[in-house]
């Protein structure tokens, strides 16, 4: 598999981040969004670990796209919870694939690609 260049996207994403905003209507809190994603990643911890990364209020803002983290999760699972459980394996692995990567742009890219699962 090729390496995906996350911050070749830096500043590309707020267009398709914009049109997620407008076809998703959810009033899924981040809060519950961690809850429910918790309950789908029971037992592996770099994923818990991660998603407890994600919770923090510092790192989780891309401001080269200008996308929150906080904002943007709920709205990518309210895709990714309706996948088969393959789709749904690939979703956790790019939480964990988040973690070996420090960068807000590299945890917002992958976030989004998970809707074009």
């Amino acid at each position: 598999m090729q390496k995906l260049n996350t911050h070749h996207y830096d500043g590309r994403l707020k267009e398709k981040y914009k049109l997620l905003q407008e076809k998703t209507q959810t009033k899924l809190s981040f809060e519950d969004t961690l809850k429910e994603i918790r309950i789908l990643v029971k037992g592996n911890n770099k994923a818990l670990k991660m998603l407890n990364k994600l919770s923090q209020p510092n790192g989780n803002y891309d401001s080269k796209n200008d996308i929150h983290v906080k904002d943007l999760l709920p709205l990518v699972w309210v895709h990714v919870k309706t996948y088969d459980k393959s789709a749904k394996r690939v979703f956790v692995e790019q939480i964990v694939d988040i973690f070996k990567g420090s960068c807000p742009q590299g945890r917002t890219t992958r976030l989004l690609q998970c809707v074009e699962i």
